[in-house]
């Protein structure tokens, strides 16, 4: 499994189908993790200010904030991502978004649909993490989210917006193949969303 995982860490070479996602797996789910790894490396422009970019902005905009509205720090975008991410698979697969439009971590799990897996039963039953669920990770005032694409016996393999290769939850671009040790030890705040699937 270190040669998987030293793999994910580069990631510049894998495509979806190197996460040897389950032939089971929900077509929708899959769409998701496609649609979130072809934004990998997506960045923020410094010269339209913090948490600005042109992709950036549409990730905003779908959640129906003006990403110009709040200067100078602009929005945080990570749940602007993962909801960007459903609504793109939604479009191409024909069919609702389940995902709950918002830039909060904190409103989109008061409000998700999903089904909810808290840490602590994640720790105690690893096949409850499947590919395609949206961590979220919540304490203090701080909080941040993205999609599972892979789960292995270390962690889970994410794709995530607003971080950076160190895994910050106010970075800058969107990062495939950080590898968060959650199956090891599961913090309490690290919750997952299983939603959408079939």
């Amino acid at each position: 499994m270190a040669k998987e995982l030293t793999t994910f860490r580069k990631g510049s070479h894998m495509t979806v189908d190197d996460l040897h996602l389950p032939s089971d797996h929900d077509s929708f789910l899959r769409e998701v993790i496609e649609v979130a790894y072809a934004e990998n490396g997506v960045a923020e422009d410094s010269k339209m200010g913090q948490n600005r970019g042109l992709r950036v902005d549409e990730y905003i905009r779908s959640t129906h904030l003006d990403p110009a509205a709040n200067p100078p720090t602009g929005y945080p975008w990570c749940a602007c991502f993962v909801f960007w991410c459903f609504k793109q698979a939604a479009v191409a697969l024909n069919r609702s978004n389940p995902c709950t439009r918002t830039a909060s971590v904190i409103t989109h799990w008061d409000l998700t649909s999903g089904r909810k897996i808290l840490a602590a039963d994640a720790r105690l039953d690893h096949s409850k993490v499947r590919p395609g669920m949206v961590f979220c990770k919540t304490h203090d005032r701080h909080s941040h989210t993205g999609i599972v694409c892979a789960v292995t016996d270390v962690g889970i393999v994410t794709v995530e917006g607003n971080t950076n290769k160190a895994g910050s939850r106010e970075g800058d671009t969107v990062v495939f193949g950080k590898v968060r040790p959650v199956l090891i030890r599961f913090t309490h705040s690290t919750d997952l969303i299983e939603i959408g699937a079939q």
